[in-house]
């Protein structure tokens, strides 16, 4: 769901509210772009820089690449996702991508701390469960 601001050009307002209509746009068309270049179709970005922006090197730990960790979710599932989150100490951010399965999952929140970053885990299973065809609701 994508929220719609409502502002005319003369409110003072505007300038402000023009950012983050335009910020609330782009989040919103994220995962679907990245989607594209993971499952090698032409998007906002070549496939192959898609790729080495995803491409952990390699060593011991988490695999990590240019602000994208690589791990199995949701938990007891076999699925690669690829995933970034992130803070300004007032808002939680985080964006999954399921490459195998076309899905991608982008919540952002205006809180921040330890039942924040809870919550949001728990409405990214869920709708990895709706959205995946493994909810059993």
């Amino acid at each position: 769901m994508t929220q719609r601001l409502a502002c005319h050009f003369g409110d003072p307002r505007f300038a402000a509210l023009s950012t983050v209509a335009a910020f609330h746009a782009y989040i919103a068309t994220l995962p679907e772009g990245l989607h594209d270049g993971l499952n090698g179709r032409d998007g906002y970005l070549d496939p192959d820089t898609v790729w080495e922006l995803h491409d952990p090197p390699p060593g011991p730990g988490e695999p990590y690449a240019f602000g994208w960790g690589i791990m199995t979710w949701p938990p007891g599932s076999d699925f690669e996702c690829h995933w970034h989150n992130g803070s300004g100490g007032t808002y939680y951010a985080l964006i999954q991508l399921v490459p195998e399965l076309d899905l991608g999952i982008s919540i952002l929140t205006n809180g921040y701390g330890g039942m924040t970053e809870r919550v949001v885990e728990e409405l990214a299973e869920a709708l990895f469960a709706r959205h995946s065809g493994t909810d059993e609701r």
